[in-house]
């Protein structure tokens, strides 16, 4: 198998601010090709971005700019399989939308994420799937992480373990982007589009603050402070799933001006289930369930899916309602989901099951055989 791992990071907030590439290329199980290019974003940087990879504007201010780059590195990335931790929600979306900022012809690939992967092979072995933690977990020397070529090499390594230890179960999905929904036309300073409501594109700039301080599994106290001044002028969103439950989870940690290790943990495993999907892999039947669809699946197409789901004795809703009783997400995900790992139809859940609802929440992986 032929394939490309790659790792960026961004100068800010917006997936478009591209200020380094690592790139491993991998053909017949060897590698033809390692670099890691730095790359003048023609930006600003944020200090929250400068203090996880230490790249300064001073550092690229004499560094190509992406599309300058791409003209040496598009032979790597074009008509194949791209691999990354995170893909969709970072490396895949950051690729993309920089080369729709500078209109530059988009690839057509299918990708691997090493997140989603070792979330759906290794949840009885670990709670948290971060780089850093996969690394431990598997013995890779993980010489500087943030690095985007350190950070490459050590997907790589992740790769081939769970290639090894999970034969057959490295499987490769396509990439689907969607310019209406992904695009940089009509951004904000953080790289949302104005068709969002005020509250979606908040809630959206808080993930982008909340991915960079979960990025190395723990929580500092100037983070803290940093998302509660945040969390205190946007407090217009109470009410809004799931601020609420952060806001109240921080208002207590403050209260004393002490978080202890457990009030951390407590905080960091919701500050992961807004980025990503809460669900639940044990086994659920569909014999007269309701079941309502969110995103696109590896199956076929949803027609496809409904048809198994009737098959085997279900009923399908369109919308998540009081009525419905799972909800599935499909593997490949979808370039409209306003979260980046889910969308609409999977906050409306939530809000359910806080309000006491029983619906369930499932991958399309651990129900569609």
């Amino acid at each position: 198998m032929n394939y490309t791992v790659f790792d960026v990071e961004t100068a800010n907030a917006r997936r478009d601010s591209i200020c380094s590439i690592g790139i491993v290329r991998v053909e017949d199980d060897k590698i033809v090709y390692k670099d890691s290019i730095l790359i003048n974003p023609e930006t600003e940087f944020n200090s929250m971005n400068v203090k996880i990879h230490g790249i300064t504007e001073d550092m690229v201010s004499c560094k190509p700019n992406f599309a300058e780059v791409w003209k040496n590195i598009n032979q790597y990335f074009s008509n194949t399989i791209l691999v990354a931790h995170n893909a969709k929600s970072m490396d895949l979306c950051a690729l993309y939308r920089s080369l729709e900022r500078y209109g530059l012809p988009l690839a057509d690939n299918e990708y691997i994420c090493t997140y989603e992967l070792a979330r759906n092979l290794l949840h009885d072995q670990l709670e948290s799937f971060r780089l850093d933690v996969l690394c431990q977990y598997y013995g890779i020397d993980l010489q500087k992480h943030h690095d985007s070529l350190c950070d490459t090499i050590a997907c790589y390594n992740i790769l081939k373990k769970l290639n090894s230890q999970f034969p057959g179960k490295v499987k490769p999905l396509h990439y689907y982007y969607n310019c209406s929904s992904e695009c940089s036309v009509g951004q904000t300073s953080y790289g949302f589009e104005k068709l969002y409501s005020g509250k979606t594109k908040d809630m959206q700039e808080l993930q982008v603050i909340v991915n960079g301080i979960i990025e190395d599994d723990s929580i500092n106290r100037e983070e803290l402070d940093v998302l509660n001044r945040w969390l205190q002028m946007h407090d217009y969103l109470l009410g809004f799933y799931p601020f609420d439950k952060i806001y109240y989870a921080v208002e207590a940690i403050l209260d004393d001006n002490i978080m202890d290790s457990d009030e951390e943990k407590v905080l960091l495993d919701l500050l992961d289930r807004f980025i990503n999907p809460d669900t639940t892999n044990e086994y659920v039947s569909l014999d007269g369930k309701v079941v309502c669809l969110s995103g696109d699946f590896s199956y076929g197409t949803k027609k496809d899916v409904e048809n198994y789901i009737s098959g085997k004795g279900g009923v399908i809703a369109k919308n998540v309602t009081k009525k419905v009783d799972i909800l599935i997400l499909g593997e490949a995900g979808s370039a409209a989901w306003k979260y980046g790992n889910y969308g609409s139809k999977y906050e409306k859940a939530r809000q359910l099951q806080e309000k006491g609802s029983n619906i369930i929440v499932v991958k399309e992986q651990d129900i569609i055989k």
